[in-house]
């Protein structure tokens, strides 16, 4: 395996993307601009975060997570096409859920949470596996 010079280096290569996503100002500006959501200030970029609710049930390891005030958000970089892609951003939800609300506490101080893949590839076709070419999806 050749190492990667740091001029060499893009947004997508793992330490260039944890470096730049551990800094509050600029995880925080990346989510807005892809997102379209206000991010009031970031209390703590969290990399590799994992939530492991029960010993037995399936727990998660989270690429960044954020939170502000009011809202929870996962940024997960995704290299290589994945099955079931809907469904593990579904499962990552839920544990964020888990996570931003604790025994005893009403639903309503449930925050609002954001699962956010960023891919290197089309990650949505048609059923000739040709790509739909859109820069964004929205579920």
């Amino acid at each position: 395996m050749k190492r990667k010079t740091f001029d060499d280096l893009t947004f997508a290569d793992d330490g260039m993307f944890q470096a730049v996503m551990k800094n509050p100002e600029l995880s925080a500006e990346l989510v807005e601009r892809l997102l379209g959501v206000r991010v009031k200030q970031v209390e703590y970029p969290e990399l590799e975060k994992a939530i492991e609710p029960y010993y037995t049930s399936k727990g998660v390891r989270l690429d960044v997570y954020l939170k502000d005030e009011d809202k929870a958000i996962d940024v997960e970089l995704q290299s290589y096409p994945q099955k079931a892609l809907g469904k593990r951003m579904r499962y990552y939800q839920s544990m964020v859920d888990c996570d931003c609300l604790m025994k005893g506490q009403p639903y309503t101080k449930l925050k609002e949470s954001y699962i956010l893949f960023i891919c290197k590839f089309d990650p949505f076709h048609d059923d000739n596996k040709r790509g739909y070419g859109l820069p964004r999806y929205t579920l």
